[in-house]
């Protein structure tokens, strides 16, 4: 399933990636690919800059997604 992860910055500013979620597979699973944790400034990071909150959305942004589930797109 295509999804466009939306990550915005503790510095506001707002980063978009499409990505692919496998059958079963969450999105926060697939966050976790991408960014790098910290223990020391405790948190998450995308490209050296800090994530304040992230979700992921449908390219057609008319669903949110959390978790991919096949037959969810056999019975939309």
């Amino acid at each position: 399933m295509k999804v466009i992860i939306f990550l915005i910055m503790t510095t506001g500013n707002v980063e978009t990636i499409p990505a692919t979620l496998k059958e079963y597979e969450f999105c926060s699973d697939k966050i976790m690919e991408l960014v790098t944790q910290s223990i020391e400034p405790l948190g998450i990071f995308y490209k050296e800059q800090q994530i304040q909150m992230h979700w992921c959305q449908t390219p057609d942004a008319e669903y949110y997604v959390s978790y991919y589930d096949p037959e969810w797109e056999k019975n939309k």
